[in-house]
């Protein structure tokens, strides 16, 4: 009978379109339609023909209309009211009805879009077609030129816009529409709902009133709806309800009464409704229910009291809802849950409890439910303890954002074997013990970002091996171990503002930094073999050298020229001997942290031994620097002006020395005294010492959740650059060069003014070939003195130089190479410069003249 009908309708169709295009056919192929007006007797007119007949012969299983279509888009046996059969011969598929009419064939021959030709007397507000009609534009409109055969009838007002009169009840008369299955009136503006308005739509599955302004509802309003399957009521303000306002509504499968002015649900107000599977009462003024509200509900599946007024709620008043699977309790002001509050729905899978007040959650609350997911992020609850969540093996979620939880229980997550998502984000943990995720074997997503956590004790992680997102951005851990995430061996994606984390896999690109600092890496101190042997072997170099230059020093003649001298030299090995100790201070650090020295590195630079150390290395080279250049003026004045009056005596010289190590303390301890404004100086790098080789950069962003790598990614907003550590720039920078011009420009003159008076002894006949390799000797000791000083100090100028213009970005290694083969230069070769080889050099004969005597006491030092 079936597969007779389509073929018939496909058939005649077909027929008539050939009819029309033949000559002397009366088809108008711009007007295809010959439809007479729905107002007159007979109610329903066929299609492309003049027959019409009462709309109670529609869809009565005979086919009246020449092509069928009486009974099309009707009820059937093999699929729902909802639904369009389409037939395929000896099978058939059912489609959606919104599929019907939507300018594409989903049925075979196009039998689903036969009659759905626009009308050409169509109202002007509205597109319709034989069985559809879309209406928007003003709230009122002349329904004349619509056929009230409509199976579908959408109508959007403008009232929001303040356009055309505000209706207070329906837009035009619809018990003319008779054949209706599905009605949308929205933003109209209307204000009540009459039973005669609806009374005739029998056929009605559909039934939408979502945003308008109705406030009143006539009982028994609904009850000739028996086919009615979904009523959208939401977005009104609606403030009551009475206990037949639904009645008549017995196969209704959805209720939405959310966004309205609802202060209380009346007992009874949903008895009857017994084929009810989803209410939406969210986003009213409801403060409590009792436990009779939801009487008569088996088949409820779905329950939305989310956005109301909701303090507590009593046990057993879910008792009756056997059927339900998910319920939403989300942003009321829940401040307690009893013990038995969810007993009797066992089938429970699914339950929001976000953005309440709730402090505590009882033990057992949930026992005997086997549920899926659990949300209870943004309340108040402060402990997890054992047995909340005691017997939820099949819990998959657990959202337990933004609370003040700061303990949880070791066997609290006990029984939650099936737990594959655990949320513990924005709140007060300090520490995770180890036992704590035991049960978890199949967790594979976890945060505990923004927490005060200071500790998590080794092998917590242990039994997380399909774990594969981890977020820990923002939290305060101090003393990690390189055990701490043992156990974590599937990790895809990392988010964590501590490069540590990520030094802890092996795997580098799968971890996420929301902020970085350049220091950040993940070696040890000295971070190979080479710097680690030199750095021993020139730091007891320094050591032993300067300590044989002192006590060499000792042993040393006793003229007044020499006991100046004397005093710089020893006061310069004394420098140089603390260069050593800061040396040996790194080496022993090194060895002492080893490997996992980026652990502590952050603890390292602020430490008291790490200022220590940079406080004597500052110490040291500063004064060696100085001293290089008051020795440097002394032989200035004894070489260029070897007569004059103006020298270094016995008091001035102490006066000097004692001066320059004023300044260099000052120089040195500044950094400590006014820490406030020159902030972990002495913990600008690894090493202690806060040399200007890199610029001090800021980004500015926010963390963003990627959907697709499921971590949290850092987006940069914008990123300023300034020049870091203007301290170390004036000291390093400033200071140093200046007086490395100074010591360069005074050899010069040195060297020429030793020339020249070589030259004069010569030019009277006087052992010239003897003055010709003493100067040799001056030039090459003087450029061994200006080379070792231009190697100490050039380097890192020039570093410095090009990394704070921006030239060029300096590896974080460097410093530790600086440390090693550029610093202590000076404090290595002084001692053989000033020294050992004017020690083993000096001359067993007198000099014949003044100016060769004068020359050899100034130089060989």
């Amino acid at each position: 009978m079936i597969d007779l009908r389509i073929a018939v309708i496909v058939l005649s169709f077909l027929v008539t379109n050939i009819e029309a295009q033949s000559p002397g056919s009366t088809f108008n192929q711009t007007s295809p339609r010959n439809y007479t007006n729905n107002d007159q007797e007979g109610g329903f007119a066929c299609f492309n023909s003049s027959l019409t007949f009462d709309l109670t012969d529609v869809c009565d299983g005979q086919n009246r209309c020449p092509y069928s279509d009486d009974e099309y888009i009707c009820d059937n046996q093999f699929c729902d009211a909802t639904q369009f059969m389409c037939n395929f011969g000896d099978w058939f598929r059912c489609v959606p009805m919104r599929y019907v009419c939507d300018d594409y064939p989903d049925c075979e021959e196009n039998v689903d879009e036969i009659f759905c030709d626009p009308l050409a007397n169509c109202s002007p507000t509205c597109e319709c077609s034989w069985y559809s009609v879309f209406c928007e534009g003003p709230n009122v409109v002349d329904d004349t030129g619509i056929l009230k055969s409509t199976r579908y009838l959408s109508f959007h007002g403008q009232s929001t816009n303040g356009t055309g009169p505000v209706p207070i009840s329906m837009p035009f008369n619809l018990t003319a529409y008779q054949l209706l299955i599905e009605l949308k009136i929205t933003e109209t503006g209307i204000q009540e709902i009459i039973r005669s308005d609806l009374e005739t739509l029998r056929e009605l599955i559909k039934l939408s009133f979502h945003k308008n302004n109705i406030l009143r509802i006539e009982d028994l309003c609904f009850i000739n709806l028996i086919k009615l399957l979904k009523l959208d009521m939401s977005n009104n303000i609606i403030n009551s309800l009475s206990n037949d306002t639904f009645t008549g509504l017995n196969n209704l499968l959805t209720l939405d009464l959310s966004e309205n002015y609802l202060r209380s649900v009346p007992d009874g107000v949903f008895r009857g409704l017994t084929s009810l599977t989803e209410i939406d009462i969210s986003y009213n003024s409801i403060s409590s229910l009792s436990n009779e509200t939801f009487t008569g509900l088996n088949d409820l599946r779905t329950l939305d009291l989310s956005g109301n007024y909701i303090r507590s709620l009593t046990d057993g008043i879910f008792t009756f809802l056997t059927s339900l699977t998910k319920l939403d309790l989300s942003r009321n002001v829940i401040d307690r849950l009893s013990s038995n509050l969810f007993a009797g729905p066992t089938g429970l899978l699914d339950i929001n409890l976000e953005f309440n007040r709730i402090a505590v959650i009882p033990a057992h609350v949930f026992t005997g439910l086997y549920m899926r997911t659990i949300e209870l992020y943004l309340n108040n609850i402060t402990s997890i303890r054992s047995g909340v969540f005691e017997g939820l093996v099949d819990l998959k979620y657990l959202h337990l954002f933004e609370n003040q939880i700061s303990n949880i229980d070791i066997e609290a997550f006990e029984d939650l074997y099936s737990l594959e998502f655990l949320d513990l984000t924005l709140n007060s943990i300090r520490e995770f013990k180890k036992g704590m995720f035991d049960s978890q074997v199949n967790l594979t997503w976890v945060s505990f970002s923004d927490n005060p956590l200071e500790y998590i004790e080794p092998r917590t992680f242990q039994h997380l091996s399909r774990l594969e997102y981890l977020n820990v951005v923002n939290v305060q851990l101090k003393n990690l171990q390189p055990d701490t995430f043992s156990g974590i061996t599937s990790l895809k994606g990392l988010s964590t503002d501590d490069h540590r984390l990520c030094c802890l896999f092996d795997e580098a690109d799968l971890c996420t930094i929301a902020s970085s600092n350049f220091l950040d890496s993940c070696t040890r101190l000295m971070p190979n073999t080479v710097l680690r042997i030199a750095l021993w072997v020139i730091g007891w170099g320094a050591l032993i050298g300067n300590t044989m230059v002192l006590v060499l020093r000792c042993r040393m003649e006793r003229s007044a020229s020499s006991k100046t001298q004397g005093l710089f030299i020893t006061n310069l090995a004394i420098a140089d001997f603390l260069m050593g100790v800061y040396m040996v201070m790194i080496s022993s650090a090194d060895v002492y942290y080893g490997e996992y020295f980026f652990l502590v590195a952050e603890q390292w630079r602020s430490s008291i031994a790490c200022k220590v150390a940079g406080f004597i290395a500052v110490l040291s080279s500063e004064t060696s620097v100085f001293i290089l250049a008051i020795i440097t003026i002394d032989r200035v004045l004894c070489v260029v002006f070897p007569f004059g009056k103006l020298k270094f005596r016995s008091t001035s010289a102490r006066v000097g020395v004692a001066l320059i190590w004023a300044s260099a303390f000052v120089v040195s301890v500044v950094p400590l005294v006014v820490s406030s404004y020159v902030s972990g100086f002495y913990g600008l790098s690894d090493v202690c010492v806060g040399l200007p080789l890199n610029v001090e950069s800021e980004e500015n962003g926010e963390l963003v959740f990627n959907y697709t790598t499921r971590v949290w990614d850092f987006i940069k907003f914008d990123a300023t650059e300034r020049p870091s550590w203007l301290y170390s720039i004036a000291i390093f920078l400033g200071v140093n060069f200046l007086i490395f011009i100074l010591i360069l420009i005074s050899y010069v003159v040195i060297f020429a003014s030793v020339r020249k008076s070589a030259l004069s002894v010569a030019s009277k006949g006087a052992g010239s070939s003897a003055d010709r390799a003493r100067e040799v000797k001056l030039a090459m000791r003087m450029s061994v003195i200006v080379l070792t000083d231009f190697f100490c100090w050039m380097p890192v100028i020039i570093m410095g130089i090009l990394s704070q213009s921006g030239a060029v970005t300096l590896p974080v290694s460097l410093y530790a190479w600086s440390v090693v083969f550029i610093l202590p230069i000076n404090a290595s070769i002084n001692p053989y410069i000033y020294t050992f080889i004017a020690t083993c050099g000096r001359p067993q004969t007198k000099l014949t003249t003044q100016t060769s005597k004068t020359m050899l006491t100034d130089t060989k030092l």
